[in-house]
């Protein structure tokens, strides 16, 4: 064996012993500071729930305002927007993709492949959709607690 193969591989040794060892140190560190820092971790960990929670109230709710009233900003920091969506059975699909030899993955529909062929072509099965979606404004605490602007009155 070369002395430099011979010294690459005690290099090696000995770096794996090193990471094993700094696993270890951080693997403690992180439990010192998850202990040190658990009830700032429950907190946050209980407030993410929170905030999943009435994000998915707050799309329920902002998308039931939509088909109420039609309107695409229903409240302010909300906005809805549509997409199209192709609505179709698998079992068509993959039907058109053997005849036409088009979108198939061996013995299966390529759905990303097809759902590309409905947009560029007319298939005699499956429509498009138009399907509202709700995005919450990230800047929420403006949108909800600026002053309105108001209008110059003409004198």
């Amino acid at each position: 064996m070369s002395d430099a193969l011979f010294q690459t591989l005690r290099d090696l040794a000995d770096a794996r012993s090193a990471q094993v060892a700094l696993d270890e140190q951080a693997k403690a560190a992180k439990v010192a500071f998850e202990t040190a820092n658990a009830l700032v971790l429950g907190d946050q960990k209980k407030n993410a729930a929170l905030v999943a929670k009435l994000e998915g109230e707050v799309r329920a709710l902002g998308l039931n305002a939509y088909h109420i009233t039609k309107k695409k900003e229903p409240a302010p920091g909300l906005e809805i927007k549509i997409s199209r969506v192709f609505s179709y059975t698998e079992a068509e699909a993959l039907a058109w993709a053997k005849k036409t030899g088009m979108c198939l993955i061996p013995e299966a529909l390529d759905k990303s492949a097809f759902e590309k062929v409905a947009k560029a072509t007319t298939l005699p099965f499956g429509s498009f959709d138009d399907v509202p979606k709700v995005f919450i404004g990230s800047q929420l605490n403006a949108a909800l607690y600026l002053e309105p602007a108001t209008e110059a009155i003409a004198s």
